[in-house]
């Protein structure tokens, strides 16, 4: 099965005042698809499991500073997160202290291969790419990529084929350059693509390059510079690729994302106080403020 979240639990973290989340089924099996939306608080919860993993390096600089992840007025946060690896459950805390760096509970296995998909991930790669495989693995993601990328735009103009031209082996990497054969024999690099292809190039690139696949994927933000009707799109070829790995998505997207799973899979993340609230149902209690 792998490693996958079945809970989650913040205190006083950035914006969150308090927000206990339950990650499983009816059936209490752990979620493989975990959608959050609301008003705010999203981006947050994504960056809460990240630290909680101990995966800290996956932040940006720009948004790791503990004492401006802890809410305003108070002395400490406090994060946690359930786990589940083939039936062997556990969790994981950390504290942060305004006096003090980050401490966290000790945890008895490694933490899982998580892959980040921040809001500000790149919007122009560069041509050349490197990877830590033989050079006859290059058809191989030629192959894997051209079919997710049909798949993607199916009957769209942006279909194509990919081909991976071979620069050099150094240090146990492949460097290689990407190209895109347009269905009209334009050939394109992938720095020239237009910030919709880019970004879905960057999602489903990475998640076709990564052996093994990742236990969890988080994603802020899919919908980032795409139509709305490319939103449900992309979300099927991820799970294409990554079938069994457990993706947790935050997102504003509320039509097209939020309504292709199931009830029990989407949490709305509101404020304390808001009518819409229903604590007699599973789902999530936002606490904002004090």
């Amino acid at each position: 099965m792998g490693t996958k979240l079945t809970g989650i639990h913040i205190k006083n973290f950035r914006n969150i005042g308090r927000l206990d989340l339950d990650l499983t089924d009816p059936d209490g099996k752990p979620l493989n698809t975990v959608v959050l939306c609301g008003e705010d608080g999203k981006t947050s919860v994504l960056e809460a499991i990240i630290l909680a993993l101990g995966l800290d390096n996956l932040l940006p600089t720009s948004r790791y500073d503990i004492k401006s992840m802890i809410q305003w007025g108070k002395k400490e946060a406090e994060i946690e997160v359930d786990l589940v690896d083939d039936n062997n459950m556990s969790s994981r805390k950390k504290y942060l202290r305004r006096d003090s760096s980050a401490i966290s509970e000790p945890i008895l296995y490694q933490p899982p291969f998580v892959l980040y998909f921040g809001s500000d991930r790149d919007s122009k790669p560069g041509l050349e790419h490197s990877i830590e495989q033989e050079p006859f693995y290059l058809p191989h993601v030629e192959e894997v990529l051209t079919k997710v990328w049909y798949d993607f735009y199916e009957h769209g103009t942006s279909k194509g084929r990919f081909s991976l031209n071979y620069v050099n082996q150094a240090a146990g990497m492949i460097h290689f350059k990407l190209i895109l054969h347009k269905s009209n024999d334009m050939i394109i690099p992938v720095c020239e693509l237009s910030s919709s292809e880019v970004d879905v190039l960057t999602i489903l690139g990475t998640l076709v390059l990564c052996s093994p696949k990742p236990a969890i994927v988080l994603i802020d933000e899919p919908e980032l510079h795409k139509h709305i009707q490319l939103h449900r799109h992309l979300m099927y070829a991820i799970r294409k690729i990554v079938p069994e790995s457990q993706i947790i998505v935050a997102t504003q997207s509320f039509t097209d994302i939020v309504s292709m799973v199931m009830s029990y899979e989407r949490f709305c993340l509101l404020h304390e106080g808001d009518n819409r609230i229903n604590t007699d149902k599973k789902g999530c209690i936002y606490k904002g403020g004090n």
